[in-house]
């Protein structure tokens, strides 16, 4: 016989009420008040979390016809994302959300960016009519002597949204396209003699037809000048520098200028991977440019050897070639080695290393002029360690510039054997060198629809991918 007994346990079942409405997903009823104005204590309520909803976003021109490749987003209360999506051929995006969202709709010039109230969790579809707006900002970029400053200007309403943007390419801007009233600014520009491109904190504005001024104030560049204090040759391992109580600043390429309030002393600290740590100096930067010398002396337990021994196909020494090591998305360590017999020594500290081969000169072989592209590979160096390779060079195709319809694609990701992303590549200088094989590709346009494609690359060819939104 089996037997259940309950002590001192009092089970309610309650039922729903139903003179009451529907609650929505996500709402809660208010607490009854009792007579006499006591609000009644809060009692806990179970909420059922519903699956996602597919809304759907129509999203139309002023007079009714849908507009293309609107940016729709779905974001909660907080102003979170939860999703976004692009508008079709009918101006329809489909969305998958919870809750109550607000839908913001951007990136549909020459019209004004939409926001809505909050949705009701239950709705399915949701109507955008787009507005032409009417007013503008006009304004000037200046640097401390009142010259014109180059730069780009991003507006945003008050709450975040962007809603315009303009290029100030001789100091003057006009962001066209607004519903009037108050916005914030978001500005970079670069004042003359400064070496890099620097953002101002953001302003208000309101639109109307008087032009105002929007000075840089005077700012310190620093650039730290890495050297081996034995030799005095450049570093080119990871590098950080810091000024004192702010964040660390990392170079794994290029030596990067920073900017600083000038006039004030600043504690700095530096390092590197394979170097000991350099005392903390002090200095104090004036407006303008500087440049800081960091001498720092190598760990000698630190380094291994890498010996390579690198050839064509056919067996011939590769003589000279470029080896150079990937770090946080760019090659670095670039340098030219020389050899007779095609067997190079590098030096590299202990650790987990990409590295990558390629001559310095297009090979001839047989009367055919022949292009080859780095050879990645992967080394794990360990201390005081010694690694020998053997890298075969092998000849490459060329992935030439593809389009959208009229519309030239500017950079795009590769990937190899459909999940290996190989590179993400900028046409701007022409086309990629690949090596043969079957790679398959990703690009996005700026209104944010991803683009999918493969190619097949031969050796001595050029290819075009052909791009499509389905993969």
């Amino acid at each position: 016989m089996l037997g259940l007994v309950l002590i001192g346990v009092t089970v309610f079942v309650a039922w729903p009420d139903a003179s009451l409405p529907p609650r929505a997903e996500g709402e809660y009823l208010p607490d009854t008040v009792p007579e006499g104005g006591h609000p009644a204590p809060a009692t806990p309520r179970a909420e059922l979390v519903r699956s996602p909803r597919t809304l759907t976003v129509s999203v139309h021109r002023p007079d009714g016809e849908p507009y293309v490749e609107a940016l729709v987003r779905a974001v909660n209360a907080d102003g979170i994302e939860q999703t976004r999506g692009v508008t079709d051929r009918q101006g329809e995006a489909r969305l998958k959300t919870r809750g109550r969202i607000r839908i913001l709709v951007t990136q549909a010039r020459p019209f004004v960016s939409y926001r809505s109230a909050l949705i009701d969790p239950r709705a399915t579809a949701h109507d955008v009519r787009l507005e032409r707006g009417t007013a503008a900002i006009l304004g000037r970029l200046v640097d401390v002597a009142g010259r014109p400053v180059a730069g780009r200007v991003r507006a945003e309403t008050l709450e975040g949204d962007p809603v315009g943007h303009a290029d100030a390419a001789s100091g003057s801007f006009r962001v066209e396209g607004l519903k009037e009233g108050r916005y914030r600014l978001r500005i970079r520009g670069r004042p003359e003699g400064e070496p890099a491109s620097r953002p101002l904190d953001p302003v208000e504005a309101h639109t109307g037809d008087e032009e105002f001024e929007i000075a840089f104030p005077p700012c310190a560049w620093v650039r730290p000048r890495f050297r081996n204090a034995a030799t005095g040759a450049p570093i080119h391992t990871r590098r950080w520098i810091e000024v004192v109580g702010k964040p660390r600043v990392a170079f794994t390429g290029e030596d990067r200028w920073f900017a600083l309030e000038p006039d004030r002393d600043v504690e700095f600290g530096a390092g590197a991977e394979g170097y000991t740590s350099a005392s903390p100096w002090s200095m104090r930067p004036s407006s303008g440019v500087h440049e800081a010398r960091v001498d720092l002396r190598p760990d000698p337990d630190a380094w291994g050897e890498l010996v390579l021994r690198v050839v064509y196909e056919n067996g011939d020494p590769v003589q000279p070639a470029v080896i150079s090591r990937f770090a946080s998305g760019a090659w670095t360590l670039t340098e030219r080695h020389d050899s007779d017999d095609g067997v190079y020594s590098v030096r590299l500290v202990a650790g987990r290393h990409r590295m990558g081969v390629v001559p310095t000169v297009s090979y001839e072989a047989s009367g055919d002029r022949k292009e080859y592209t780095t050879q990645p590979f992967d080394v794990e160096m360990e201390r005081g360690g010694r690694v020998e390779r053997t890298i075969t060079i092998r000849a490459t195709g060329w992935l030439l510039r593809p389009w959208w319809g009229d519309r030239p694609i500017s950079s795009m990701t590769i990937y190899r054997n459909g999940t290996t992303a190989l590179m993400t590549v900028s046409f701007g200088a022409g086309p990629v060198r690949l090596r043969p094989g079957r790679y398959d590709v990703i690009a996005v346009l700026p209104q944010g629809t991803k683009l999918y494609g493969s190619v097949t690359i031969e050796a001595g060819r050029g290819h075009r991918v052909e791009l499509g939104t389905s993969r």
